[in-house]
């Protein structure tokens, strides 16, 4: 597998993750505010707006991540689903502190995390039939 080939198989997988983050992140929401004592799930105004603004945020903003986590995954070998939810959680994580969100419409943390173990399902289930010549 030629090196092009394998860098779009990871940026092609990265997309689809950066798509589902916003779906993930209001079912992540919606059940937070299921949990009694939970703060209350706002519905944002339009679904569209929504996925196209979270969409746009999570991949400018988990691009540097993203590849440091995928480098890391890489050297260890890794390609367990579990590693990739896990790393899709430390993803999250180093956004949200390193660009402390300015334009993420959501307050909670959990939610985000919650997002972010989503994304790294997605990208490992997304990964699976290209084969695991990348991380």
């Amino acid at each position: 597998m030629t090196a092009l080939r394998q860098a779009l198989i990871v940026v092609l997988c990265y997309g689809v993750a950066v798509l589902a983050t916003p779906f993930l992140l209001l079912l992540s929401q919606n059940a937070i505010s299921l949990l009694p004592g939970g703060p209350s799930s706002s519905n944002p105004d339009g679904l569209l707006n929504y996925v196209v603004m979270g969409a746009m945020i999570t991949g400018i903003y988990a691009g540097a991540p993203f590849l440091g986590a995928i480098a890391l995954m890489r050297w260890w070998r890794r390609r367990d689903w579990l590693t990739h939810a896990a790393f899709g959680v430390l993803v999250a994580y180093v956004a949200m502190v390193l660009f402390d969100k300015p334009f993420w419409p959501s307050t909670q943390h959990a939610a985000l995390l919650l997002a972010g173990f989503g994304a790294g399902l997605v990208y490992w289930f997304c990964r699976r039939p290209f084969g695991w010549v990348w991380a």
